[in-house]
Formats: structure tokens, C-alpha cells, sequence
């Protein structure tokens, strides 16, 4: 299978979790959460920010297996509308383990060179 062909199967599961999980949290308001602040002057949404570097480690999860991927995932999204997805997120992720790749070369890969 490619990843341009899908499974019903893995289709069906996509379509539920993105109506039980995704769809909630654009129905919230959460989409909008960026535009709560409401700037001190109507010309500019500029903010001081306490850190204005970015290092590797801002970049870096801890995700060796399942179980950390679960634990960091609710750490990192503990106190937000995602913090309950994890578990979810991870059973879907299960029904994608097992997808076959493509033996043959794509036909679009010979036309790039």
C-alpha cells in the first residue's frame, strides 16, 4: 500500500477519532486560542518574551517507547483541552504500525532525475 492508497479500515478509525477528538476541540474555541490576548495598543501584537532562544532541547521529547510517548505527551499537554488525546492518539497510531510499503519504486521518483 502507498501512502497515497488508504485502508477503510484505518480510514473509518482516522474519520472517528479526528469527529470524537479534533472536532470538540475547533467547536471549544481552542482553534482561536491565539487570539485571546488582546493587545495594549491596537497596532501591534508584540510580546516580551521571558526566553528569546530556542535550544535543541525545546525541540526534543522523550519518546523511547508507548509508555514514555503517553507520559510525555499528557506532561506536555497537562492543563490544556489536548491533555486527554494521548491514550486515544496512540491506540489509532496502533492500527498504522502494520501498514505495508510499496515494493516496487514509485514512478515519480525516476522522473526527478
Amino acid at each position: 500500500m502507498s501512502s497515497t492508497e488508504s485502508d477503510p479500515q484505518q480510514t473509518k478509525a482516522l474519520i472517528k477519532f479526528y469527529q470524537k477528538h479534533v472536532l470538540p476541540l475547533c467547536k471549544s474555541g481552542m482553534a482561536d486560542a491565539q487570539w485571546t490576548h488582546v493587545p495594549d495598543g491596537p497596532n501591534t501584537f508584540y510580546l516580551t518574551r521571558k526566553a528569546t532562544r530556542m535550544t535543541r532541547a525545546d525541540f526534543e521529547l522523550p519518546v523511547a517507547d508507548e509508555a514514555q510517548i503517553a507520559r510525555t505527551l499528557r506532561a506536555h499537554w497537562k492543563g490544556t483541552s489536548l491533555e486527554t488525546i494521548p491514550d486515544p492518539l496512540l491506540k489509532l497510531a496502533r492500527q498504522f504500525e502494520h501498514t505495508q510499503r510499496q515494493a516496487q519504486v514509485s514512478a515519480f521518483v525516476y522522473e526527478m532525475f
